[in-house]
This record gives C-alpha cells, sequence and structure tokens, in this order.
C-alpha cells in the first residue's frame, strides 16, 4: 500500500484536474461545462466520473466503493481492519468533532483518509490545528492556474497548469510540528498537508478549481 501512496496523492490532482483535458480536447465551438458538481455520473470537467472509473485500473488487485454515509457509518469499510483508503470530496467539509474522532479512528489503525474540499468546517480546523481562510480569486487570468508538490516529500516540482478562471484556496496557518507540506499554489501558499495518526496518515487538500 505504501509503494502505491505517490500515486494514490497524485489521484488528487486527477480528481479536480485531470478530468479537465477532457474538456481541452473536444471540438472548438463547444462550451465549457462550468459546473462544479462533484458527481461521479457526471462526464463533465468538475464531475468525477473519469476520477472514479480510473481507480480500478490504478489500483487493479483493489475493491473500489462509492459511499456517501459519515465517517464509521460505512458500508464497504471496516473501521478496524487496515491497508483502506478512502478519499472524501465535497465543496466543504462539513464535519463535527465527533465525526472527526471517527475518522481518525480510522486511520489509526494503518488506514489512509484523504479529505479535498474548498473548506474546512469550524470544528476541522480546530481539530487538525489550522485555519483555511485564505483565498485567490482572479477574474481576469485564464487557463494559468498553477499547482506543484513540494520538496523535499516529492523530487519532482513541476507545476500542473489547467485552463479556468483562479480561484485558490490555501492554509493561512497550521501546526508546523505536526504536519508535512506536500503542494502548494501559483502564489505559493500551501494547499495540501499531510498528518500521521497512529500507523496511518490523514490527508488534506484544499482543492483548487477553474470557474
Amino acid at each position: 500500500m505504501r509503494r502505491n501512496l505517490p500515486y494514490i496523492i497524485l489521484f488528487l490532482m486527477v480528481v479536480l484536474l485531470g478530468s479537465l483535458l477532457i474538456a481541452s480536447s473536444r471540438k472548438k465551438g463547444k462550451t465549457l461545462d462550468e459546473r462544479i458538481t462533484l458527481r461521479i455520473k457526471d462526464k463533465i470537467p468538475y464531475g468525477t466520473y473519469a476520477a472514479y472509473n480510473f481507480l480500478p485500473h490504478l489500483f487493479p488487485q483493489a475493491k473500489v466503493y462509492y459511499d456517501h454515509k459519515s465517517p464509521g457509518n460505512w458500508d464497504s469499510i471496516s473501521s478496524v481492519q487496515s491497508n483502506q483508503a478512502v478519499i472524501l470530496m465535497t465543496k466543504e467539509f462539513d464535519a463535527e468533532e465527533y465525526e472527526l474522532h471517527r475518522l481518525v479512528n480510522f486511520v489509526k489503525e494503518g488506514n489512509y483518509a484523504f479529505i479535498v474540499a474548498r473548506y474546512l468546517s469550524y470544528d476541522a480546523t480546530k481539530f487538525f490545528k489550522c485555519s483555511d481562510n485564505g483565498n485567490y480569486f482572479d477574474l481576469e487570468s485564464a487557463d494559468s492556474l498553477l499547482v506543484n508538490l513540494q520538496h523535499p516529500v516529492f523530487n519532482n516540482s513541476d507545476f500542473f497548469i489547467y485552463p479556468g478562471k483562479k480561484y485558490e484556496s490555501f492554509f493561512s496557518s497550521f501546526d508546523t510540528l505536526r504536519t508535512v507540506k506536500l503542494g502548494s499554489g501559483s502564489n505559493g501558499g500551501i494547499n495540501f498537508i499531510r498528518l500521521k495518526a497512529g500507523k496511518g496518515y490523514l490527508f488534506v487538500h484544499l482543492g483548487t478549481a477553474g470557474i
């Protein structure tokens, strides 16, 4: 599982960014569908159909499930087993304290949890000891939103670019003693972090999106 961790991390980028490659390859004259739905049934740049259906190819030996229930109430994931991964994707991660405890207890068993959201709830920022009130919105610049992965965790420091107006969220503060920086946006603000809990890891990515 751990040797595949970089691919899991990069999948987060695929979910929010990769499907835009489909849009860029379409014939000229078609209008970009800019709705941000994050639904697995939507075959649009900001739907997650392509990313979800790519998972079995990325992890051929893993079972892939979709579940919209809160942490601890999942049907297909055990809270006491290890070597599992969950990806929680939403516009706003509106978790309460008891849900966060359930999620961290799941991670402690030797699992991975990925949170991808523009904003975190007050309980979540307090729980993770961070602040997500940083943002950058650019109405003028198109086709110029950049994101990259951080040294020394990643050797490759190339920027990833995708079309769309700039709307970036980033952490204005976080606990430097317990947090590893993994990625940043075009303005240098950290938008991707990792926290360790027991035998597992929890990742938080403040989604950047063109709108």
